[in-house]
């Protein structure tokens, strides 16, 4: 029998019972009471209504509704309901508040007024029950008051609707019809609506594992990819899931974007949404959920690993979803399997389903080929060598080719393939020697700078496009061995015959692994030498010396291995996948090394590498395996761990290691690599990540970057309550800083939108320096160093109070970056209150470096918002346009900047110091700004002080050249030269050196009449053409020698000069002797005539 439930909604209790009335009086059955049972007048006697919004027409169990409840009536004293849901006589579902909700309550299984409105109109949210329950009843009685006092006058409505329970979708025709693990981040998850029906997909999600579940049959992560409510997939249409980063072609076809698709060992399925770990419904799934990792992929169609480097088509015939069952969807060959295997990056059938898919086409594969053909290959064929491309068929049976198209642009076809067809386990060799001789010669020429290979099926669909990079002249790039995802170069080339094979990759497993390492950890490898490839977990650049780098090929232990080079890896001859030289691999690149297993006092290492290869950022991500302090031993050697909760038990065991401790056990701390923690008795830590080593009869984690060291913090109002260190916030790899500097973003903090609290020392205080219309201020980590300070920003003028040097505060904010140009400034945008909790007489020792250690973001990022020093350098630049002058220590210039009010003000006064001038010392804060990464002008130096500066004694300074007349014509017989010279002491002589027609070298003595303004003459006659400098030398006081400047500074590279002439032109005016370019005619006014060659109107 079917079930009635009731919801009914009450308002006539409004004055006899103001803040709701009792329970049962909703007009709901069985009794149906309502309103009129305290209140006089019948029910539904006037002209109002109560009537409710939002209720489904069918409801789907489980699901929230938001219900917006309304009375209307003649009376308008107030308002007031009561309402229930009720399937029969038993209320159905729950009724519960939302952010919307005002002047209502619940009453045990009914929702009412809780005090009387005037608006007539409440909302609240409707939950139905979580299984089928039958036509469910909504009842109302609403109340409008007639009096504010008493029961008489008022009026009486009530509504009454029943919905009944959604049908069930019948959803055998939802799949995935389309997978990619494509190369890069070029994958996706199409899914096919073959129901019949459009289908809301807010009712469904995608679950998954990491390679392998970390439980047996439960996802990692439930409902991990959810669509939007009306989120509508129209019958016979596909729904796309694409990495945000995936190729246009992907985009083009993509719906929504979601990162951590599958690299080919991750599950993936379509679920009912609201999946648990382990309550779920599978609708269709791509893998299984053993907790069994898996090194590559799942075996499709006879396929081995299919799921990484391919692209999967769900075959026509299809019609139904696998409901779960993968091992039945996936097949053990061609005929059983529901999937068509496509080679990677096979995109040609995205975007609709079903497909006509002909042949066995995915069982060929470009096997090998040879883009920069010098000497190799082909002449013997045709007199001169032709590059190539080799196919294979790895397939079991043949492959008819007859009309597959070949080209090097999509959708041209060049050449066609005649009546051919590549036997299985056979070879076809195409030359592409851009000549029209038909198959197998094909009408093109590869490009050894790399490009893209397309092949298309007779039907014109391409179903190969591979693109490949730089190439070497005279070696191939080929897979060994034939049709497998291995690829290498071969020197020679095997145009037609099976490639030549390498030692096989060895895993790290089976060098690590022993069976008891209580009685003998060494490898069973010991001494061997192995081919490895992995994700490099930590980085040599930071490590001592840049001999250490460590290589994963898997999650966990055993699988970890230290690679070690005396002469360090910088030195190392890297090499990408084209052959061509590379600096060396960053955290997270993926590397090929072949070198010797050697045991170093009991610690297993790959040394004496004779070949590495940097194959460019890992789609695999290895993450620290966290651990106990006593599970640290032989199993994690070399591998990525983490701990958790300890505190430091022992700063300082000596030669930089420290000791953390908890319930556990306690573990040591290293510092292999600079990672800027000053460990303190019984400082709490979150976790510590890092490398684990062994050496001197210890295993040591080796944190490898200040984030590997996470301070305990907790939270109060949404605001830290412990510090976070400012070098946590502020380092980044060298690996990210080389790439800054092509990039500029890399040097981003990988904190970048946190909030944190910091605490420290102000070294550079408030109202110093310039910040618009807000205030800044540099907050210092006490013990100094590279990348300990940050500016503090906050927008509001008055936000705080004067804060100044030696102010030891704490303070909140987030983290951003502040970009100008190509620089990132990293800074805390304050949020909260300052605490200003002590003051230091002390403040952070200041760093000596090099001015070319502010050149690059490599050496000159770890001093930003820094004090440094600078000594013993020289002024070699004083006319820019914002800056005040650059100097060099002989590594380098850097700019001095005056930030600094105080800095700005004396230079206002005394202007630049002279060109050639010493700066003994210059001590100053390392301004991140504006500027160019290809001049190196990103980085300034901003001294806060006069004091910060400390000139010697130094040439002359020359400035301010004039001339009169400036465009001398046959009239004048002489050109007067004026300058501004100054000097610490006495000017002894200044000279102007001049040449006329190309002769040699003149001279004429300047004097000075007025206090620093020397003038001198140079004679001239018609037609003459002048160069000429200033000299001027000083009297050596508090010097060595007399000192001589020179004004240009370089006279090779420009000089000053004109042209006596009574026909200017626009020649004289450009041409200049001087590679500098610089007009000679720089600031005079001239009249020029010529013809207009373009205008404005015409380009505007």
């Amino acid at each position: 029998m079917q079930r009635i439930a009731t919801y009914f909604f009450l308002g006539s209790f409004l004055l006899a019972y103001h803040a709701g009335p009792p329970a049962g009086n909703a007009n709901n059955a069985p009794n149906f009471n309502n309103c009129t049972s305290c209140h006089t007048g019948s029910a539904n006697g006037g002209d109002g209504s109560v009537i409710f919004t939002g209720l489904p027409t069918e409801y789907t169990p489980g699901a929230t509704y938001e219900v917006t409840l309304t009375i209307a009536g003649t009376n308008n004293g107030g308002y007031g309901f009561q309402a229930a849901a009720q399937a029969g006589n038993n209320s159905s579902g729950s009724f519960s508040l939302n952010n919307s909700s005002a002047n209502v309550e619940l009453n045990g299984d009914y929702i009412q007024q809780s005090d009387r409105t005037v608006s007539g109109q409440w909302i609240f949210d409707w939950i139905a029950p979580s299984t089928d329950e039958g036509d469910i009843t909504f009842s109302a009685s609403g109340l409008a008051t007639g009096y504010p006092s008493g029961n008489d006058g008022d009026e009486v409505y009530t509504v009454s609707m029943t919905v009944p329970a959604a049908t069930p979708t019948d959803v055998t025709g939802l799949f995935f019809s389309e997978y990619a693990e494509g190369s890069s981040n070029n994958k996706y998850l199409e899914i096919y609506n073959g129901t019949g029906a459009d289908i809301d997909l807010s009712g469904y999600s995608l679950s998954s594992c990491s390679n392998g579940c970390n439980t047996n049959g439960q996802w990692d992560y439930p409902d991990n990819v959810t669509f939007a409510s009306g989120t509508i997939l129209t019958a016979g249409d596909v729904f796309v899931v694409y990495h945000q980063d995936a190729d246009e072609m992907i985009e083009a076809e993509g719906d929504q974007t979601f990162t951590y698709l599958s690299n080919g060992n991750d599950v993936f399925a379509i679920t009912e949404a609201g999946a648990t770990e382990d309550t779920y419904t599978i609708i269709d799934i791509i893998g299984d959920m053993s907790d069994e990792e898996l090194d590559d992929g799942w075996d499709v169609a006879g396929v081995t690993s299919a799921t990484k480097d391919h692209t999967l088509v769900r075959k026509a015939s299809v019609v139904s979803n696998n409901g779960g069952n993968w091992s039945s969807s996936a097949g053990t060959n061609e005929t059983d399997s529901e999937w068509i295997v496509l080679e990677q990056n096979t995109w040609t059938y995205l975007g609709f389903h079903p497909h006509d898919i002909s042949g066995p086409a995915p069982t060929i594969v470009v096997n090998e080929f040879l883009a920069g053909s010098e000497t190799c290959c082909g002449s013997d064929i045709f007199g001169q060598a032709e590059d190539f491309v080799e196919f294979y068929n790895y397939g079991e049976e043949a492959v008819d080719i007859t009309g597959w198209g070949f080209s090097d642009t999509d959708g041209l076809i060049t050449t066609t393939a005649p009546d051919t067809s590549i036997a299985a386990g056979d070879f076809l060799v195409l030359w592409y020697t851009g000549d029209n001789n038909g198959f197998p010669e094909v009408n093109e020429k590869l490009s050894s700078d790399g490009e893209t290979i397309y092949i298309a099926d007779a039907s014109g669909n391409t179903i190969i496009s591979m693109d490949f990079g730089a190439q070497s002249d005279d070696i191939s790039y080929g897979r060994v061995p034939d049709g497998e995802d291995t690829w290498v170069f071969l020197d020679p080339p095997t145009p037609g015959s099976t490639n030549e094979t390498l030692g096989d990759i060895t895993a790290i497993y089976d060098i690590q692994f022993v069976t008891d390492p209580s009685s003998d950890d060494a490898s069973s490898l010991y001494q061997q030498e192995v081919t490895i490839r992995g994700v490099v977990t930590s980085e040599f650049w930071g490590s001592d010396d840049r001999k250490y780098m460590n290589v994963q090929d898997a999650d966990g232990p055993w699988n970890g291995i230290v690679c070690y080079e005396e002469d360090g890896w910088d030195q190392f001859d890297w090499v990408d996948v084209a052959g061509n030289s590379v600096p060396g691999p960053g955290e997270g690149d993926e590397v090929t090394l072949t070198g010797t297993v050697e045991e170093y006092y009991n610690l297993t290492e790959l040394i004496d590498v004779s070949s590495g290869i940097v194959h460019g950022e890992s789609d695999q991500i290895i993450t620290p395996s966290v651990i106990s302090l006593g599970e640290i031993g032989e199993a994690y050697e070399g591998c990525l761990v983490s701990v958790e909760d300890v505190v430091v038990s022992d700063p300082d065991l000596g030669y930089g290691e420290w000791e953390i401790s908890n319930s556990s056990g306690s573990a040591r701390c290293d510092d292999k690599w600079d990672y800027y923690y000053f460990p303190e008795t019984d400082h709490e830590l979150a976790s510590v990540i890092g490398i684990l080593d062994y050496s001197y009869s210890n295993y040591k984690i080796q944190p490898r970057l200040a984030r590997d060291v996470v301070e305990e913090t907790s939270w109060v109002n949404d605001l830290p309550t412990k510090p976070t260190r400012i070098q946590r916030i502020q380092q980044v790899l060298y690996s990210d800083l080389m790439k800054a500097g092509e990039d500029e973003v890399s040097d981003f903090s990988y904190s970048d939108g946190d909030t944190v609290l910091l605490e420290g020392v102000v070294t550079m205080p408030v109202g110093l320096s310039y910040a618009g219309d807000g205030v800044k201020f540099i907050l210092s980590d006490v013990n100094g160093g590279p990348w300990s300070a940050i500016l503090a920003y906050d927008p509001a003028a008055g936000a705080f109070g004067n804060l100044i040097e030696g102010d030891l505060i704490r303070v909140a904010g987030y983290i951003g970056e502040y970009s100008t140009g190509p620089a990132n400034m990293t800074e805390l945008f304050i949020i909260g209150e300052i605490d200003p909790y002590d003051f230091t007489e002390t403040l952070p020792p200041v760093s000596t470096v090099k001015t070319g250690d502010l050149r690059w973001p490599t050496t000159a990022e770890q001093w930003g918002n820094v004090m440094v020093r600078v000594e013993d350098a020289v002024v070699d630049g004083n006319d820019y346009q914002y800056e005040i002058f650059s100097m060099d220590d002989g590594t380098g210039s850097v700019l001095v900047d005056d930030d600094s009010d105080s800095i700005q003000v004396y230079f206002d006064t005394y202007g630049p110091p002279p060109l050639g001038s010493l700066v003994q010392s210059m001590q100053g804060w390392v301004y991140h700004h504006y500027g160019s990464y290809a001049d190196s002008s990103a980085y300034k130096l901003c001294p806060l002080y006069a004091e910060d500066m400390v000139f010697g004694a130094g040439p002359p300074s020359i400035s301010g050249v004039v001339r009169e007349p400036c465009a001398p014509t046959s009239e004048d017989t002489e050109v007067s030269v004026s300058c501004v010279i100054l000097d610490n002491s006495t000017i002894t002589s200044a000279v102007i050196h001049y040449s006329v027609d190309g002769g040699a070298y003149q001279t004429v003595a300047m004097h000075s009449d007025v206090d620093s303004l020397w003038t001198g003459t140079i004679t001239v006659s018609n037609n003459n053409d002048v160069n000429y400098y200033i000299t001027a030398t000083d009297d050596g006081q508090d010097q060595s020698e007399p000192k001589t400047s020179m004004f240009p500074y370089d006279i090779e590279h420009e000089q000053m000069g004109f042209v006596v002439t009574d026909n200017l032109t626009i020649e004289h005016v450009q041409k200049t002797a001087w590679p500098s370019g610089t007009t000679r005619y720089q600031g005079c006014e001239v009249t020029l005539s010529g013809i207009v060659t373009a205008d404005t109107s015409q380009y505007s």
